[in-house]
């Protein structure tokens, strides 16, 4: 039994071949980014977030809507306090329930 040892090109590599272009695969391989320059980044992205305002789903909106219920400034400050709280554990997207 003979066993054939190559390797398979991927649909980038093999699409970057063919068409004369790059994958972002490999262009982001390419870069020399240290790990404290993504620490800094992303300690950055998350200061930036604090001030972001809340967000609701499609869903939640509309059911909102369909119900006729109208958040108070106080119910919305509890929601953002603890969207702010997950986000804070590292949560990017939370479920806030009152």
């Amino acid at each position: 039994m003979q066993i054939n040892s190559r390797r398979f090109s991927s649909i980038e590599q093999v699409t970057g071949q063919y068409l004369g272009s790059k994958s972002k695969v490999q262009e982001s391989q390419n870069q020399d980014v240290s790990f404290l320059d993504i620490l800094n980044r992303t300690a950055d992205e998350i200061k930036n977030q604090d001030g972001e305002e809340l967000k609701f789903s499609k869903h939640a909106g509309e059911r909102l809507a369909d119900r006729d219920i109208i958040l108070t400034n106080e119910q919305l400050a509890r929601l953002e306090d603890g969207a702010h709280k997950a986000g804070a554990k590292g949560i990017k997207e939370s479920l806030v329930l009152m």
